[in-house]
């Protein structure tokens, strides 16, 4: 993860956190009617100050973690496609855990993922074993 990508994460938290103690604020102060502020104020600040932040938070997380994820799948996908290569465009699950270091779940599903979009074929060996053929 890229040290923007931290800082974005950290920002999305703090705009999170922000908002939920505005939203907190304002709730205590609409519950003290002894207050002077009208109601108006009230729903205003608890919107501008509490709400849009929260949201605004939320999805800039979210949107961040997205992109790191997506990118993690795009470079193990490289991967397999660079395995692929070195192996005359055939692979297996446990040839690409074992060669790259991603899990058995990563690997199996960057190639269903590559099946699915037709960049490879899928058959079964004589042991049972998935065989993913790459066109090369």
């Amino acid at each position: 993860m890229k040290a923007s990508e931290k800082l974005l994460l950290a920002g999305g938290v703090l705009l999170a956190l922000f908002g939920l103690f505005m939203i907190l604020g304002v709730a205590v102060s609409m519950s003290d009617r002894t207050s002077k502020d009208s109601v108006a104020g009230d729903v205003a600040g608890l919107i501008i100050l509490g709400i849009i932040p929260l949201v605004a938070g939320i999805w800039l997380f979210r949107h961040t973690q997205a992109g790191v994820s997506r990118r993690a799948f795009q470079f193990r996908e490289q991967t397999v496609f660079h395995l692929a290569k070195q192996h005359q465009g055939t692979l297996t699950v446990p040839q690409v855990v074992e060669e790259s270091g991603m899990t058995f779940e990563q690997a199996k599903e960057v190639l269903e993922y590559l099946y699915h979009r037709s960049f490879n074929e899928m058959t079964l060996s004589d042991s049972g074993e998935t065989v993913y053929r790459f066109q090369m």
